[in-house]
């Protein structure tokens, strides 16, 4: 049985394992996203000492992980749909909304649905608070996530650019509208 909840200290240990496993997966498809230590022990214990680390538990085993965070992104004020992967631009401007990162699912729930389940309950999550669409972004060669954020209806809308970081900085950005259920 699936359940969503948010992260809490004693769950560290296993948030940094399963990142351990996704920065492995991405390594064999020749992803260098992660690659360099990112995210650190630190940097996920600051998002469960935030309360923005949400998890998916399967009896009792983490599946996936994922942080949510409200307000302005720093990396989402500029945006590019100029680049090689095209764009929209922004479905929404000028209003509240979330951003997921640091998302990723466990080797052995992969292809299970716990990922799924686990955007699904952010996304309502982010309704509750009143927020209307939900960003995320990837590494341009990441194309299992982006092939799992376009089936779940996310738009891409265009590129941005992560400064300070190894490897790749370019990541490809989406955004998925979350109409309210008064809509």
């Amino acid at each position: 049985m699936l359940r969503f909840r948010r992260a809490g200290p004693e769950d560290l240990k296993e948030i940094v394992a399963l990142i351990q496993e996704a920065r492995a997966f991405m390594a064999t498809l020749g992803i260098d996203q992660w690659q360099d230590g990112y995210p650190q022990p630190h940097v996920l214990a600051q998002d469960i000492e935030q309360g923005t680390c949400h998890v998916m538990e399967a009896d009792g085993e983490l599946a996936a992980v994922g942080v949510l965070i409200f307000g302005p992104d720093p990396f989402y004020q500029k945006l590019d749909t100029q680049s090689a992967s095209g764009g929209t631009g922004w479905l929404t401007e000028g209003t509240p909304y979330g951003a997921l990162h640091r998302f990723a699912a466990s080797d052995r729930f992969r292809h299970q649905g716990a990922a799924d389940l686990l955007l699904q309950n952010l996304e309502e999550t982010c309704r509750q608070q009143g927020i209307s669409s939900l960003r995320t972004d990837t590494h341009r060669g990441n194309v299992v996530m982006r092939r799992f954020l376009a089936r779940r209806s996310y738009t891409l809308c265009g590129e941005v650019l992560y400064f300070g970081i190894a490897g790749d900085p370019l990541r490809v950005a989406f955004e998925k509208l979350l109409p309210t259920s008064e809509a």
